[in-house]
């Protein structure tokens, strides 16, 4: 995570700090142009000035909270996998464009800050999408755009992480909740979001009397793995008390 925040700070610094209005009360802007006239660059999907829309929102910052509802359509638009072996080079291309504008707009929210809690579900759900259909693979080159492929998707889940670490104390009731997912990918990602902050947590659930609440503290427990002791585990499996439901 340290290299993603070096990279978000960078691409902060590249960014011309005087192109952004900083006069009290008066509507943010970028290069001149308000808030609105950039939103209206990623509504329309200019291709001109919507990259350059995620930069001015990136700038303003907190001050950009207005995004926050467009930046999250953005993310949770529905999104057909890459198919190698199926989908044209053409096709191909235009996900991975598709991709590149939601990582971009994921980014604009990071740069938002805490006021951008509220997508924390939006991201997840997309962190966990399937972006690229398993392939049959017909050569050594399918194998190897697939590898690039996979390893493109880890980075999109970790930039989602990142974002909503990011987000703060406001997003962790969300993220919380997400402990109690029979899902074992949601659980896992909340786990990775909180990192220490659920070791309370699990303690908590741990010392209950109540049996749901100590198996759900081991189940965590177990998506840590291997950060806790399988050999804990077991102990703590067998020393567990509670009053069955």
């Amino acid at each position: 995570m340290t290299s993603l925040r070096a990279k978000a700070i960078g691409l902060l610094l590249t960014v011309p700090f005087v192109a952004t209005s900083l006069h009290a009360g008066h509507e943010p802007d970028f290069q001149g142009k308000s808030l609105d006239y950039w939103l209206d660059s990623i509504r329309t999907q200019d291709l001109d000035s919507m990259m350059l829309a995620f930069d001015a929102i990136r700038t303003m910052g907190p001050r950009a909270r207005k995004a926050i509802p467009e930046l999250t359509r953005l993310v949770s638009r529905p999104f057909s996998p890459i198919e190698l072996g199926k989908d044209s080079e053409r096709e191909v291309a235009e996900k991975l464009y598709d991709l590149a504008v939601r990582s971009e707009a994921i980014d604009a929210l990071t740069y938002i800050g805490e006021p951008s809690a509220s997508a924390t579900l939006p991201l997840i759900e997309w962190a966990l999408t399937l972006r690229v259909a398993p392939p049959v693979m017909k050569s050594r080159g399918d194998y190897e755009l697939f590898v690039n492929l996979v390893a493109l998707d880890a980075e999109y889940r970790l930039a989602v992480l990142n974002a909503i670490q990011r987000f703060g104390d406001p997003a962790l009731p969300i993220v919380t909740k997400l402990l109690r997912s029979g899902d074992p990918e949601k659980r896992k990602l909340a786990v990775l979001i909180l990192g220490v902050d659920v070791l309370p947590i699990v303690t908590d659930l741990l010392v209950s009397y109540d049996c749901d609440e100590t198996q759900l503290g081991l189940t965590i427990l177990r998506d840590m793995d291997p950060l806790v002791a399988k050999t804990y585990l077991s102990q703590l499996e067998e020393m567990m008390v509670c009053a069955a439901n």
